[in-house]
């Protein structure tokens, strides 16, 4: 198209996500979904991998932070794996999953406007610098992990 093409927001908040902390020089493994695609982002440095997707299961636990919108299955999958949060929300109902790593000092929120590269890349940087939100999101794994299975939960409301 002509030069009016507007950019998806999803590929601009990505692309904003990997401006910000690609420049810590720090490892950044970015997951786009199939929807964005990893190629429309083009070649990267060597310290950047944009790919549609990874389990979790396989990614988190060689993380030491998470960035990501606030979607509820990746703040519980870190949560559950200790890992301090960077969340950039921006839909409806993000927030509200935002505000349990955010309540228990396991993370940090940006919202929309606020989340430029630059703001992304230092609130990354303070939460990879600062050990109180690592200690704090592995006191929340411990809790997790504390807490009785559904399954447990289960059986104890249909006796």
């Amino acid at each position: 198209r002509g030069g009016g093409e507007r950019t998806p927001k999803p590929r601009r908040a990505i692309a904003r996500a990997i401006e910000g902390p690609g420049s810590l020089r720090a490892n950044l493994v970015v997951t786009t979904g199939r929807a964005v695609g990893a190629e429309r982002f083009g070649v990267q440095p060597p310290h950047v991998i944009i790919e549609n997707y990874i389990p979790h299961g396989l990614l988190l636990p060689l993380c030491d932070l998470v960035v990501s919108p606030g979607g509820a299955g990746t703040v519980v999958g870190a949560l559950g794996h200790g890992l301090p949060q960077l969340m950039l929300v921006s839909q409806h109902d993000t927030p509200a999953h935002a505000a349990g790593p955010a309540g228990a000092q396991a993370g940090l929120v940006l919202d929309g406007p606020e989340a430029t590269p630059q703001r992304i890349a230092s609130t990354a940087q303070r939460l990879l610098s600062d050990p109180s939100f690592a200690a704090a999101a592995r006191r929340v794994r411990v809790e997790m992990a504390a807490m009785p299975s559904a399954s447990s939960v289960l059986a104890t409301l249909t006796i």
